[in-house]
This record gives C-alpha cells, structure tokens and sequence, in this order.
C-alpha cells in the first residue's frame, strides 16, 4: 500500500489544525507552519520575527525529507493560495504517494475574519484583514485550477463549530464522486460545478482508454493469430 500525502487546504479560520486529525490516518504528521513559526517566536523572543518566518520553510523541508525516506503518511497545512502547495504535492507525487487533497470550508470571508478574531483573543497569532480575504478568495481560485491532480479530493464544511462533516469526495481511480450534503452554501457556489466537470472528464478519459485497450488488443489477436 502506497504512503499517503493530504493537502489539509482552506481559508483562515476554517479548523484545519482543529479538525484535520480527524480526517487523515493515525500517526500521520501534520505539518503545521503556524505553530512552527509560534515555537521559534517562543525560542527567540529577541529576535527579528520576519528574520524567524525563514526558519519554517527549514522545517518543513526537514520533516518531509524524513517522511519520504521512511514511507511515513504526511499532511501539510496550507491557504493554497501560493505555489508552494502544488510544489510539495509534486514533491510526495514524484515520490510514490497516494495525494490527496482535504478541503476545509466556510461560507465567507468575514466568517473567515471572526475565527482568527477569536484565535487572537486567546492568544493565538495575528493575520492581517487583506491576508485573510487574499487567502480565501486565491486559495478557492487555485484550488478549482489543481484539484484534478490529486488521487483522492474531499470537501469538509466547518461553518458551524465542533463538528467537521465530510461533504462531497471524488476518487480518480474510477471517477467517483458524491455530494452528500447538498446545502451547503460556499460548496455550491464555488466547487460543485468543478467537482462534477472533472468527474465526468475523468470518466471520460478512462471510458476512451478502455474502448483504446480493447481495440488495440483486437487489432493483435487478428495480426499473430496463429497458422492451423
């Protein structure tokens, strides 16, 4: 069984860190460049904290090195609102990974804006307000443009607090895909199309690979039948 790699993506706010253990394997690492970046903040109080943001990159280059070299499951946190997600995903892909994308949802930005409201409250990091509306608009963006490179897709909502159901999934392996909650908002107007264009793209190709197959197999029964 192939080791597997998980895009844990979505906007600010949307429990990622909270939830994203629920829905990947036991013992996976989870990557996470925020508590990362809290920990150097905490180590070296003194020190420049732009200077401390390159200390993550370090990290996270170092764990998935280790993770590659002993065949380890690996999920990575990310807004997906950079190129940096689809460079790792390439990274685990060329490295013989299942990869699989988990995306977390919330309705709105100003949703989005009252978590981290919230996290700050408690004592969690600051984000930017342009941040936070850059994150979810480019990162629902990338999101539609890549997700039909990944092996397995989920969409998770988390609109409403404690609970992190599973929505809608698609598996390349055959095409299949599912929406098992048809009310939710942001799904609807921002991936249900998507989800479906590439299910059908992918059932497609494999309908057109399989009448290829069967013609090429046609085609070399009749050449080397053989002399009575």
């Amino acid at each position: 069984m192939r080791p597997q790699f998980f895009i844990l993506a979505g906007p600010n706010g949307a429990g990622k860190s909270t939830y994203g253990h629920e829905h990947v394997p036991k013992d996976t690492i989870i990557f996470n460049g925020d508590l990362v970046y809290a920990e150097l903040l905490q180590k070296y109080p003194d020190y420049d904290p732009e200077k401390l943001k390159g200390g993550v990159p370090a990290r996270l280059e170092k764990e998935r090195d280790e993770a590659i070299l002993q065949h380890r499951d690996f999920a990575f946190e990310s807004n997906y609102s950079n190129d940096l997600a689809i460079e790792i995903t390439d990274i685990f892909k060329n490295a013989g990974y299942q990869i699989n994308l988990i995306y977390f949802g919330l309705d709105d930005v100003e949703t989005a804006s009252l978590r981290v409201d919230t996290r700050v409250a408690l004592g969690g990091h600051f984000i930017d307000t342009d941040e936070i509306i850059f994150n979810y608009e480019e990162g629902i963006q990338r999101v539609r443009e890549n997700m039909h490179r990944y092996d397995r897709v989920k969409f998770v909502d988390t609109g409403i607090r404690g609970v992190a159901p599973l929505i809608a999934y698609y598996l390349k392996e055959n095409g299949k895909h599912a929406v098992l909650n048809s009310n939710i908002g942001w799904f609807n107007s921002q991936f249900d199309d998507r989800l479906l264009e590439i299910a059908i793209q992918r059932i497609n190709d494999l309908s057109s690979y399989d009448e290829n197959r069967k013609s090429t197999d046609q085609k070399v029964n009749k050449r080397w039948r053989p002399k009575r």
